[in-house]
C-alpha cells in the first residue's frame, strides 16, 4: 500500500548540513505529494480506529449573559465522511496547509446548555454534520539555521449540529433554536484551535532552550535515540520537507 502511493525521491544530489556527516546522523526527506496521497488512505482507518465507539473527559465550562454550557463526557459513536483531505505546501511559501472537512459526528453526551441560564437542555446526544478542520504550519527559522519556532493559524466550524432530546415535547423547542446552538457550538469550538495553540507554544518552548538531548526519545529502558535537530527544517525545495536529527543511539548516558 505504500509503494502505490509513495514516489520516489532521488536525494543523491541534494545539500546537505556539515553536521549530516557526522556518525548516526539521520535526515528526513518528506515528499507532500506523497504525504497527500497517504492521507487519502490512512486519515479514515485512523478515524476509525481512534474515534469510533471512544470516551473523552472533555470537561468544558462557560458561561455567557444568554447561556451557560456544562460539558463532562462526550462518547462517540462514529466519525465518518473526510470528503476532503488536503496536505500541502503553499506555494513560495515556507508553510504547511492541513484541510480536513466533510467529516460527520455522531456522539452521546454527558452534559447540559442552559439557555437564558434557566431554560435546561440536557441532550442525549448530537449529530454533526460537515465538520471543518483547516490548519496552516509555519516553520520560522533563527539566524543560526539551527533553532526554529512553529507559528499556526487554525479554522474549526460546523456547518450543521442536531441535538437529540430524550423528551420529544423538548425536541420541538430544541429544533426551533437549532441557529443559536449551532452559533454556541461553532462559538465554542475555537477551544479545539486554542488548545494546538497551546501544545504548539510547549514545543516551541522546547525548541528555544534545548540542550543536546532534549528531544532524545526512549527506544528500551535503557537505550534512547537522539531526535534532537542539528539544523531547522528546510523548505527550499517546492513541495520537499527536509529534517536532519543528531540520530546517536544513547546507552545509559553514553553515546555511540
Amino acid at each position: 500500500a505504500l509503494a502505490a502511493v509513495c514516489s520516489a525521491i532521488d536525494s543523491s544530489s541534494m545539500p546537505r548540513p556539515l553536521t549530516a556527516g557526522q556518525s548516526g546522523a539521520l535526515d528526513l526527506y518528506l515528499n507532500t505529494t506523497s504525504l497527500n496521497n497517504m492521507m487519502q488512505t490512512f486519515v479514515p482507518l485512523f478515524a476509525f480506529y481512534s474515534l469510533d465507539n471512544k470516551t473523552m473527559d472533555i470537561d468544558v465550562h462557560q458561561s455567557k449573559w444568554f447561556y451557560k454550557l456544562d460539558l463532562k463526557k462526550i462518547h462517540i459513536n462514529r466519525v465518518a465522511g473526510f470528503t476532503d483531505r488536503k496536505f500541502e505546501m503553499v506555494p513560495d511559501t515556507d508553510k504547511l496547509h492541513v484541510r480536513l472537512s466533510g467529516i460527520d459526528v455522531s456522539m452521546d453526551i454527558d452534559g447540559s446548555l442552559k439557555l437564558l441560564h434557566f431554560i435546561p437542555i440536557s441532550p442525549a446526544g448530537l449529530n454533526a454534520k460537515n465538520v471543518t478542520i483547516d490548519l496552516t504550519l509555519q516553520f520560522v527559522s533563527d539566524a543560526d539555521n539551527v533553532h526554529w519556532k512553529l507559528e499556526d493559524s487554525s479554522i474549526f466550524h460546523v456547518d450543521n449540529v442536531t441535538l437529540i432530546m430524550n423528551n420529544s415535547i423538548l425536541q420541538v423547542f430544541v429544533n426551533a433554536a437549532s441557529d443559536k446552538i449551532n452559533n454556541i457550538i461553532n462559538k465554542n469550538i475555537k477551544l479545539t484551535g486554542q488548545m494546538i495553540d497551546s501544545a504548539i507554544q510547549k514545543l516551541n518552548g522546547m525548541v528555544a532552550s534545548e540542550s543536546s538531548l532534549t528531544f532524545a526519545i526512549p527506544v528500551t529502558k535503557d537505550i534512547e535515540l537522539n531526535m534532537t535537530m542539528t539544523q531547522a527544517p528546510d523548505f527550499s525545495v517546492q513541495d520537499l520537507i527536509k529534517v536532519y536529527f543528531d540520530g546517536l543511539v544513547l546507552f545509559q548516558n553514553k553515546t555511540s
